[in-house]
């Protein structure tokens, strides 16, 4: 036998040999990924003009939360966002971001209030013994309130005939006829105060004055408090994306972003899904900077999807660890450390990529 066919007798065996050596090398999975908030909240108004607000977990992909806003049967509001909070960029947390306006709350709680003016200024008169000054303010505001119902009645009128000849917007129509209702119910509430002011010297009534007073004060607090749940606010701090070029079937009226947590998605070819474990470290390197975030695997779809040609799976990466605050929808460079495996199964692996390209 000559020398050359020993010499490569023995290379062979010395990596036949290295190969049956327990060495155990990291194995590493490249993959490419993209940024978004764990928690993402929209707001939106459908055709019918309806408003709901919904909270996706983006780690889950679920709507964790979902709400409408509803209002009495037959009831009439309108929606206004605030002007300020449409020119930010960041919102905070419990920020007052638009408000529902009910008609028909705000008039019951015109005529609320009308009531329990007319209990209090009763009290004063029946505690004190009534005074004739008092009794002749009353008389004088009746008369301006009929003065106004007249004056916003002629408004009223001559607006119906601008929005007839299309000078006048329906919307403005309809401020003047609540303005009219208004001050119709201004009157009612002035006839019932002198009234009262007139006929309520008996003692006797005092306590039930009292009791009526505590009633309408308990129902204006609740109505109040109703009104006050029409305010739509922010559920958490965060980023407004705000986007262009997309269709849907509803407005989107505000889009929040939760800037407090991240995770990166990216597909992993399906011949590497076995080396991929839940919690398995990754490093993750932004497009437009030099930091290395940590992560971890916190989720694998269980559905193979067609990517770039190829069969993947998607996976989750949680960021844990980050020196600067990764922009929603930025692309990633994510490396996955799995498990040591043994020399063979690296070499195969590597082989595989080859190949698999």
């Amino acid at each position: 036998m000559s020398k050359k066919y020993i010499i490569y007798i023995i290379l062979i065996a010395a990596v036949c040999g290295l190969f049956l050596l327990p060495i155990k090398i990291t194995y590493k999975i490249y993959a490419t990924g993209k940024v978004f908030p764990v928690n993402e909240w929209m707001l939106s108004r459908s055709i019918d003009g309806r408003i709901a607000s919904m909270t996706k977990n983006n780690e889950l992909d679920i709507i964790s939360n979902y709400s409408g806003r509803e209002f009495q049967s037959g009831d009439v509001f309108d929606f206004y966002m605030e002007p300020a909070v449409m020119q930010k960029n960041y919102i905070q947390k419990d920020e007052v971001l638009g408000h529902l306006y009910s008609k028909t709350l705000q008039t019951e709680l015109v005529k609320l209030q009308g009531l329990l003016d007319i209990e209090k200024a009763s009290l004063g008169v029946i505690s004190t013994g009534q005074k004739p000054e008092i009794i002749q303010e009353a008389r004088t505001n009746l008369n301006l309130a009929r003065e106004k119902y007249t004056t916003q009645k002629k408004v009223v009128e001559r607006n119906i005939k601008l929005q007839h000849d299309s000078l006048l917007s329906a919307q403005q129509l309809d401020v003047s006829k609540d303005a009219l209702e208004l001050s119709y119910i201004g009157i009612q509430i002035a006839e019932a105060q002198l009234q009262k002011l007139v006929t309520g010297d008996k003692q006797e009534i005092l306590e039930l004055n009292r009791q009526k007073i505590y009633s309408i004060e308990n129902q204006i607090k609740e109505l109040k408090q109703r009104m006050d749940n029409f305010n739509i606010k922010a559920p958490f701090g965060g980023l407004v994306q705000q986007k262009k070029g997309t269709i849907s079937t509803i407005e989107v009226l505000m889009d929040l972003l939760d800037t407090a947590e991240y995770i990166a998605i990216a597909p992993i070819p399906l011949r590497e899904v076995s080396y991929l474990k839940i919690g398995s470290a990754v490093m993750l390197k932004l497009f437009n900077s030099d930091e290395i975030l940590q992560a971890k695997v916190t989720r694998m779809d269980n559905v193979i999807q067609l990517v770039g040609g190829k069969q993947a799976i998607y996976a989750t990466f949680r960021i844990i660890k980050s020196s600067v605050h990764p922009q929603p929808g930025i692309f990633a460079k994510a490396t996955i450390i799995t498990d040591e495996i043994s020399l063979w199964d690296y070499m195969n692996r590597v082989l595989g990529d080859i190949f698999y390209k």
